[in-house]
């Protein structure tokens, strides 16, 4: 009645240079030798790239766990502390943008705030007579 689950699993090659066809199928088995071997270089890139774009969103997305000490030495700073635009804390000591490696982009900030506090202006045609 109750047939037992099969799970299977596909072993990964213990050397770069080993194929998968010898470690799964006995020798003699060419049609599983060739069904086996197409999976094989779609499936690992795939593998690759998902791994390094988790890298990159664990190195993009650091947070600061305890918000009454420094980000950059772990002084506790309790209420002195100074945000910064990063949206870290720091202590008296790092405070400043070039004490901690901001990551904070202050150039494009002050370009955005000069374009707007400044709008291009355009004089009106003059009719000529």
């Amino acid at each position: 009645m109750h047939e037992p689950k099969v799970v299977m699993e596909e072993p990964q090659p213990l050397l770069p240079g080993a194929s998968l066809s010898s470690l799964v199928a006995p020798a003699g088995t060419e049609k599983a030798n060739a069904q086996v071997e197409a999976p094989l270089p779609a499936a690992q890139p795939q593998a690759v790239q998902s791994s390094q774009e988790e890298e990159d969103k664990d190195e993009k997305a650091t947070i600061q766990v305890h918000k009454n000490r420094c980000f950059s030495c772990n002084k506790k700073v309790g209420l002195t502390g100074f945000k910064c635009r990063c949206g870290f804390i720091f202590c008296s000591a790092h405070r400043y943008s070039d004490k901690h490696d901001c990551t904070f982009d202050y150039k494009s900030a002050g370009r955005d705030a000069i374009a707007k506090a400044n709008p291009t202006v355009v004089a009106s045609k003059v009719q000529k007579i």
